[in-house]
């Protein structure tokens, strides 16, 4: 693993879900900056280097496709890749009104091992060797 372990943004309103991922992301090697929202995720992008954004998708103050939009139009020199978390049928591989996509989409409830592999995708080599042990409850 590279010196600096990657660092994860993680935008998700219910605590639950984000106290249990960034727990999971965290046990893996990754520093996690979690919020319960789309605006404090946009606060944290301006002050520090992220190598991964997941939110969700449905959230108060600053949802999942605003916060989407906000990024592929400011990292547009060295794009940064999305995860995008939905509770919603149908909703897989939906593009924003401003026509953005996020990387990968993953349903709610997702089994740990399928988050760490979309993880590991998006973020290559720098995901490092811990992330491929697999856990095995699914996080609801």
């Amino acid at each position: 693993m590279s010196a600096n372990p990657p660092v994860i943004l993680l935008a998700e309103d219910d605590r639950h879900i984000r106290e249990t991922t960034a727990d999971l992301l965290d046990l893996f090697g990754m520093r996690v900056h979690a919020v319960p929202s789309g605006r404090t995720a946009r606060e944290v992008l301006a002050r520090e280097r992220i190598d991964l954004v997941i939110t969700d998708l449905i959230m108060p103050d600053g949802d999942g496709a605003w916060l989407l939009e906000y990024v592929r139009k400011t990292f547009t020199d060295d794009p940064l890749p999305v995860i995008m978390l939905t509770a919603r049928a149908g909703t897989a591989e939906e593009t924003t009104p401003g026509g953005a996509r996020a990387d990968h989409y993953l349903s709610k409830p997702f089994e740990p091992e399928r988050l760490l592999e979309v993880v590991r995708r998006s973020l290559g080599p720098a995901a490092g060797p811990h992330a491929a042990a697999r856990p095995a409850s699914p996080l609801r």
